[in-house]
């Protein structure tokens, strides 16, 4: 058990199979007035460093690394010659020789072992790195909180890093914390006296409400990034040069009509493992769930299905109806997006 497992215990909290952790309470919904805060103990950090740490990976993944030269963090994926993602992930830098980059747990040495096959003639050093652990932060009070304790203010979707924390702005009132393990407990401890403690899963949830969906060892090399509409989140940049896969998300884009995309969708029943079949009233097949988690009124998860499908749909091994729900993004019909 490592030390940060037992000061978050010593705190409340339990340690979940997927690495996340849960706190009393957690079946409760948040009240829309307070500010939370929840360990992301369900995802792990790779570091890149080195003189062509940006040129290396600029050559491996989904978005435009030399975005990060703007303060913008990114969301990204690394893919297979099919044009499936192996692996997604968010990405910041200390600076133009050190990047950092978060992924599913479950998936971090896969990646890493992925990448590092590439890097043998790049001037780039690539290690899992234990030196950091991730926060989530979301409410009212998130950004004060931020720029208070850590003395960063990031704009939205930027980030901003000092030699201990990075912290990356979702929305106006969803932040990360990517913080040095040393000073992990003491920053915890200040956040915690002005917000409320809640589990991964709440964390994971507000993912889900933004329409990001997140690969893990369950759904990697199952989906494409037009699957998940990483097209339309920033995922992907379609004016960089080549990566692994990068022929066919391209021909997706500029040559397909893409017939499905990733939805909101939620149930009255237990949370479907990722993979669960969705079908309409006739029984046919019309999708796949890919994420799932519980609610105080069932669940909500994120799926794969028929851009225009309005049929009756259903969980398909259990018959549990399921039902859209609004993203915070638009989906076109015919994704010719860039």
């Amino acid at each position: 058990m490592s030390h940060w497992q037992e000061f978050l215990e010593s705190q409340g909290a339990r340690r979940r199979d997927n690495g996340g952790y849960a706190f009393a309470g957690d079946t409760q919904p948040l009240c829309s007035t307070s500010t939370w805060l929840s360990p992301l103990g369900h995802q792990g950090f790779i570091s890149l460093t080195g003189p062509d740490a940006t040129k290396f990976l600029q050559g491996q993944v989904t978005c435009d690394v030399r975005e990060l030269e703007k303060q913008q963090w990114l969301q990204g994926a690394q893919c297979n010659l099919k044009g499936r993602i192996v692996a997604s992930f968010k990405l910041a830098a200390l600076d133009s020789e050190n990047l950092l980059l978060k992924t599913s747990a479950d998936l971090l040495q896969t990646l890493l072992t992925s990448l590092q096959k590439y890097a043998v003639f790049s001037k780039v050093t690539l290690a899992a790195d234990s030196q950091w652990l991730a926060f989530g932060l979301c409410g009212p009070s998130a950004a004060a909180l931020v720029e208070q304790q850590t003395g960063l203010a990031p704009d939205i979707h930027g980030f901003q890093a000092s030699d201990t924390v990075i912290a990356l702005q979702h929305e106006p009132d969803r932040y990360e914390l990517w913080v040095k393990v040393e000073n992990a407990q003491k920053l915890w401890l200040s956040l915690a006296e002005h917000c409320q403690l809640a589990g991964t899963e709440h964390w994971q949830l507000s993912d889900i409400g933004a329409g990001i969906a997140e690969v893990d060892a369950a759904t990697s090399e199952r989906f494409t990034p037009q699957d998940l509409n990483y097209q339309l989140i920033g995922a992907v940049s379609f004016k960089k040069g080549c990566y692994t896969g990068q022929e066919v998300v391209a021909r997706l884009h500029y040559k397909a009509t893409l017939k499905k995309h990733l939805y909101r969708i939620a149930g009255a029943g237990e949370p479907p493992a990722a993979g669960t079949s969705i079908c309409d009233a006739q029984g046919k097949n019309r999708g796949e769930v890919v994420q799932a988690i519980a609610t105080d009124q069932g669940f909500e998860a994120l799926a794969v299905l028929p851009s225009a499908d309005e049929n009756t749909l259903q969980l398909s091994d259990s018959g549990e109806p399921v039902t859209r729900l609004s993203l915070p993004y638009s989906i076109p019909s015919a994704d010719n997006s860039d």
